[in-house]
């Protein structure tokens, strides 16, 4: 297990002071762009830096120059570092079930509003290729996906609803952070403790002591967010997810896998997840088969319950027998009461919110950055995201 030497000195509330956790395959491959230690009084700060919090920063900076943004993290690799790479259509739940639950004029508006961020992503992201494919584990679930099938084609330009794929997370956002830059953004990397609200402005406070000063805070921080801020009660919780990649495999092997599962694949509604990536089986999810479900909770150490499992599907599912496993790490992702994220201004004051991406970060963060910004700038904002993503 290869363990990172960046969060060991971490503290609350990144959550990950106590224990260290697994290196993601992503993070052994590329080096994810870090801050400067200088605090900046920018006018308006962005805090977290993932996709959501970059395209935030580099929206607000490229739509007007009136006023200063800065981004600040906690200088440990975020969230999006231990994604599993996926960028989706919709959700993982198959489209039937979302007309099912949802009724087929939400379905079609949140079917529709994530082809606009697909858009968007192909704009921001440099490393977006491949075509996701979803497996059924069994005759009811078979039967569903060709439901899925018949109302994409009833709903949806048949022709663009299969862009979901994958890419590198931290090479796409590091690009979106690049972008943000480039129109004159500032990246802190300093720790936040809370916010609060200061005559006609709000002090950021940090946990290592001092603070800042700004007109308006985006809070971009996912499931951290209600660290920070103490009135967002239960409408974002944490819930692990954990992921597993093999050692390279023979090119044969590879290339025959390829072609049976697709460049990256779904079982089980999207609880079982993975792809191959450098000649490699990456592979996450399981988590609805332990106890408890990895939910309510910080901690991102591995659970090994979860990794046998998730080795076991391999090895009976995709016959796959006696590789060896290089990588194991757990990341963090938001949970909403409606499954959705959340992006709105807080009781009409100048913190603004977008967060809960409930495991779509790679997909639906650089959206709701981009729907958050107009937010704050007075700008037009998607019917659909302040008719939907108000997180109740």
């Amino acid at each position: 297990m290869k363990f990172c030497d960046k969060c060991h000195s971490c503290i609350n509330p990144c959550g990950r002071e106590e224990s260290m956790h697994s290196q993601s395959y992503w993070e052994d491959i590329s080096n994810p762009i870090r801050g400067t230690q200088a605090k900046s009084s920018a006018d308006i700060l962005v805090i977290g830096s993932g996709f959501t919090g970059a395209s935030a920063a580099y929206h607000l900076a490229s739509k007007q120059k009136e006023f200063s943004v800065a981004i600040v993290d906690d200088g440990c690799t975020g969230s999006f570092s231990r994604n599993a790479g996926h960028i989706l259509w919709g959700m993982s739940e198959h489209y039937y079930c979302q007309v099912e639950h949802w009724g087929e004029e939400k379905a079609k508006d949140i079917g529709g509003l994530s082809l606009s961020f697909m858009d968007l992503n192909k704009d921001l992201y440099s490393d977006m290729w491949g075509i996701y494919k979803t497996h059924a584990m069994n005759d009811s679930e078979e039967e569903v996906m060709k439901k899925s099938w018949d109302y994409e084609k009833e709903h949806f330009d048949h022709g663009t609803v299969y862009t979901s794929g994958k890419g590198n997370p931290i090479v796409n956002r590091n690009n979106v952070l690049m972008k943000a830059y480039n129109e004159g953004v500032s990246h802190v990397e300093c720790q936040v403790d809370f916010v609060e609200k200061r005559g006609d402005g709000y002090r950021v406070h940090y946990t290592r002591g001092g603070w800042t000063a700004h007109k308006a805070v985006v809070m971009c921080t996912n499931a951290y967010t209600k660290l920070i801020l103490d009135d967002t009660g239960n409408t974002l919780e944490p819930f692990k997810g954990q992921i597993i990649v093999s050692e390279k495999l023979g090119s044969d092997l590879y290339i025959n896998l390829n072609d049976q599962f697709g460049n990256a694949w779904s079982f089980d509604n999207g609880f079982i997840y993975g792809q191959f990536v450098d000649g490699r089986v990456l592979i996450g999810g399981w988590r609805n088969n332990v106890s408890g479900g990895e939910v309510d909770s910080y901690d991102l150490s591995v659970n090994t319950d979860i990794s046998d499992g998730l080795k076991d599907f391999v090895a009976d599912r995709m016959d796959l027998k006696g590789l060896i496993w290089e990588y194991d790490w757990a990341g963090l992702m938001a949970s909403t009461p409606n499954g959705l994220p959340i992006v709105k201004q807080r009781s009409s004051d100048g913190i603004y919110i977008a967060a809960g991406m409930n495991g779509y970060g790679h997909s639906w963060g650089p959206g709701c950055g981009a729907e958050v910004a107009n937010m704050v700038l007075g700008l037009e904002v998607n019917k659909n995201v302040l008719k939907y993503f108000r997180g109740d």
